[in-house]
């Protein structure tokens, strides 16, 4: 999911650029699905994931997901 979420960044990122110019307005909404409980109840918890490198990848995707 992470690098879905940053990819479809860079394509909205791409597009605003060029139709509009401004890569900066939020012209393209990013809508994220999972059929990954696990992951779901993860992103929805405050309690940390017990693998340190899920841990990182999960962390990264709760702060795209605010940013978006």
């Amino acid at each position: 999911m992470a690098e879905g979420i940053d990819a479809s960044i860079f394509i909205c990122t791409l597009l605003r650029e060029l139709l509009y110019g401004k890569p900066e307005a939020n012209l393209f909404p990013i809508v994220c699905f999972t059929d990954c409980k696990s992951l779901h109840d993860a992103l929805k918890s405050q309690e940390f994931v017990s693998e340190k490198r899920l841990r990182l990848e999960i962390s990264e995707i709760k702060e795209q997901l605010q940013n978006l």
